[in-house]
């Protein structure tokens, strides 16, 4: 039987950008949908947080707005974690991320696929949204891939099972385990606390860094990109940085909490700080993670070892890289993109097979650019995709980006 529910879509975002809120809100309630956004619900009187549970425990989907000022809002992340935290992989499809700026995504957030409100093609994008919201019917109920196993038959769009963006839990059906997934695992249980995953772009840190929520249940989760962090200026750098931890404004603070609170401080991509901000940060983490009373895990993410990223930036002393244990990413194999080939319906398996030595030349065997091709060959296919259409997307290197 499926779920019936009084409103489509719940959107949570934080003030700051309610101007954007409202055009999208209005523009839902235009299509049909039933829309909860607080400007249109609370009225004098109400008890607010009765007022919210009861929207978000009947509303299809929730829409969490994220940018700067929502990464800054507790009440925003709350709302978001009483839907997605129940269902970590989204299988029902009830959280739906909109971004709306270029901040750093966090990375509890970076493994869900997201409505990119940045770009040009809005048009496309909103047409994304408004399936998203749209009521569930037996048809989409029965098109689950996890009620409906591939068995051979013209597939359904919705079952595409490949991810074009964002980091892969552990447990989703196109996550391929290898070699570093097992020396993460034990470098989280073990004793040291600085741990530092090297590899290329599109190799897959970022995803391998989602495994320590599962290996470390219990522990608190900070961290985002740091990419946007690009600053020769010390104090907008590290002001930047505390922005990571929500209400946590400084040294002092987080020590406090982490004291009382087992955490794991994700920092992804950091060969894209500047010197300045190295100086600020690596020294000071590496001091607070050596206090016997705190619980707290460090866990960065960069192309180049951190010994050449500190030289780089003029910090050669051993003791900013020496503390770290470093793991590396390796490229994909045979066998893993073997694993990844039988989620593709029949007639793109065999144009993959017949294209195999083109598809690692072009793919470098990065599981990023695995996943996109093989997500545009599974859509091809269920577009009734003619055979040799199949050949011009595996040549083109576009159809891997």
């Amino acid at each position: 039987m499926l779920e019936t529910f009084d409103y489509d879509v719940f959107l949570s975002y934080c003030r700051k950008d309610k101007a954007v809120v409202r055009t999208v809100a209005e523009r839902l309630r235009k299509d049909g949908f039933k829309v909860w956004v607080d400007f249109w619900i609370l009225q004098a009187g109400d008890h607010i947080m009765a007022k919210i549970d009861d929207g978000l425990a009947n509303s299809r989907v929730l829409v969490l707005f994220m940018s700067a000022n929502m990464f800054e809002s507790d009440w925003a992340k709350m709302e978001s974690g009483c839907v997605r935290f129940p269902d970590p992989l989204n299988r029902k499809q009830r959280f739906i991320p909109l971004r709306l700026d270029s901040a750093p995504i966090l990375l509890t957030l970076a493994q869900y696929a997201y409505v990119d409100w940045t770009s040009e093609g809005r048009e496309e994008e909103y047409a994304k949204l408004r399936a998203a919201c749209a009521p569930e019917t037996e048809d989409r109920r029965e098109s689950r891939p996890e009620d409906h196993p591939n068995d051979g038959s013209k597939p359904r769009t919705e079952l595409n099972p490949f991810q074009s963006a964002g980091a892969l839990p552990h447990d989703h059906p196109t996550y391929i385990r290898r070699q570093a997934d097992d020396e993460f695992e034990r470098a989280l249980l073990g004793q040291r606390r600085l741990i530092a995953i090297t590899g290329e772009f599109g190799i897959g840190k970022s995803s391998l860094m989602l495994q320590a929520h599962c290996v470390l249940p219990g522990h608190h989760f900070f961290g985002g990109g740091l990419a946007d962090m690009r600053s020769e200026n010390e104090r907008l750098f590290m002001r930047n940085f505390f922005r990571l931890f929500g209400a946590i404004c400084d040294w002092c603070e987080l020590e406090n909490y982490v004291r009382q609170n087992p955490s794991v401080l994700f920092l992804d991509d950091l060969s894209e700080v500047m010197a300045p901000g190295l100086l600020a940060l690596i020294p000071a983490l590496i001091s607070l993670v050596n206090r016997g009373d705190i619980e707290l895990r460090i866990v960065t993410t960069a192309p180049k070892p951190l010994r050449t990223i500190f030289d780089d930036r003029q910090m050669e002393n051993p003791k900013y890289s020496d503390p770290w244990q470093h793991i590396t990413v390796g490229l994909m194999h045979e066998a893993h993109i073997h694993k990844l080939l039988q989620l593709l319906p029949p007639r793109a398996q065999k144009q993959v097979k017949t294209s195999a030595k083109d598809i690692e030349i072009i793919s470098r065997l990065r599981p990023k650019r695995l996943q996109r091709l093989f997500q545009r060959l599974y859509d091809a296919e269920c577009g009734d995709c003619a055979d040799n259409d199949f050949a011009k997307i595996i040549k083109n290197d576009a159809s891997y980006d």
